[in-house]
């Protein structure tokens, strides 16, 4: 098909060669003439000059000082547009650098916004904070006993509180009438206290202060001498005479052996005063509590980590237990513990007369004063005993 003529006028159009017709170029102009009107007068003035400079050559003055006075007007101009763009440049780089000044003025204005909002929250006073507590939390405050003395409390809140507002330094370890405070509304209920602590800015410590709190005290296997220091210190604000009811009980926990960073865990404990062998692992926990009688609360005084004790062994712990009790000013008056049969051979160890016809004798006497203790078989447990043993034998016959 190429190789056609293109002469025959009446060939297809489709098998003729199609010239496409290019638009002739424009007539560039510089950048700088486009974007500064002042500099295209200047470029004006060059070219005229220059048209000075080819006219009168052409003309046929000869005058070395009028070619040279032409020149010098030529570079002038020059001059002139250099100046210009130089001028352009330092513009822009004024421009940017406002800028960005302008962009940091404007985030600081945003952040002293954001401070004249926090601090014009009104501020709250202690008693409003309690009767938003009581208000929010019925049912978790209603048993706080110190929410109705904290004269001491209030004080140090506020004062850290206005300190915190002004921007002033405070001090990182809490007083001691703040960290009662903190402690016991932390105990009774970590709602109310998430809802203080925001009330008043977070001038209360984080609950991983308080974790900390706990942390510091001794909790290892034996009869806690904090727990002993605090029933001792409560007898002695108490009006009347404390009595109480020792309660212990075994339960299994998971055979794990782990290890702190400093010793290892898991393994038979009685204490530090008893050695027993530390190599075979714990699988039972004997933990002993003290329940207030006549007030209300309870508190663990002991644990044990064991692998099985014997009648003697938990004799041995119970009359201990009743003697460091009787240290701190508290009455017990009897044990509780649950239907276990070791349980019923231990007391007749302690001197109670239970698997017998003859006389029943539900009580042995105290190591110290030597009072009646009298033991109570828990009674749930004791009736689910029995439930299973008739759902087992169907029947008793004696």
């Amino acid at each position: 098909m190429s190789a056609v003529p293109s002469v025959f006028k009446d060939y297809p159009l489709y098998f003729q060669k199609i010239q496409k017709i290019r638009k002739s170029p424009k007539n560039r102009i510089p950048l700088a003439v486009i974007q500064k009107p002042s500099i295209v007068e200047n470029v004006e003035e060059t070219e005229t000059s220059a048209e000075t400079i080819i006219e009168t050559m052409e003309v046929g003055f000869d005058t070395n000082e009028t070619v040279c006075h032409a020149i010098e007007n030529n570079t002038q101009s020059s001059r002139s547009f250099n100046t210009i763009c130089s001028s352009c440049t330092l513009l822009k780089s004024t421009i940017t650098k406002l800028s960005g000044q302008l962009l940091k003025a404007q985030r600081k204005i945003k952040m002293l916004q954001q401070a004249k909002r926090r601090s014009s929250k009104k501020v709250a006073t202690m008693n409003n904070v309690i009767k938003a507590l009581k208000t929010q939390f019925p049912s978790d405050t209603a048993n706080i006993p110190c929410l109705d003395m904290l004269s001491k409390e209030s004080a140090q809140l506020l004062h850290r509180q206005a300190s915190k507002r002004k921007n002033l330094r405070i001090a990182q370890k809490y007083p001691p009438e703040l960290r009662k405070f903190a402690l016991t509304l932390h105990y009774y209920s970590p709602a109310s206290y998430r809802y203080v602590r925001d009330q008043f800015d977070t001038c209360l410590p984080h609950p991983k202060t308080i974790s900390r709190w706990y942390r510091s005290i001794d909790a290892k296997p034996g009869f806690s001498s904090e727990a002993l220091q605090a029933i001792k210190m409560k007898a002695a604000n108490t009006p009347y005479k404390i009595v109480a009811s020792l309660v212990f009980d075994e339960m299994s926990i998971r055979r794990k052996i782990e290890y702190d960073g400093l010793l290892y865990h898991g393994f038979l404990d009685m204490g530090a005063n008893v050695d027993v062998d530390e190599s075979t692992v714990a699988k039972e926990a004997l933990v002993f509590m003290l329940v207030s009688i006549n007030s209300n609360w309870k508190v663990p005084v002991g644990y044990f980590l064991t692998a099985g004790l014997g009648v003697d062994q938990k004799s041995s712990l119970i009359r201990t237990c009743l003697t460091l009790l009787q240290e701190t000013g508290v009455n017990v008056i009897s044990i509780t513990f649950d239907g276990l049969s070791t349980n019923f051979s231990l007391m007749t160890n302690l001197g109670c007369q239970i698997n017998t016809d003859l006389q029943l004798k539900p009580y042995f006497s105290h190591p110290v004063t030597k009072e009646r203790v009298y033991v109570f078989p828990d009674p749930p447990n004791m009736l689910k005993l029995v439930r299973n043993a008739l759902a087992d034998k169907k029947s008793f016959i004696r």
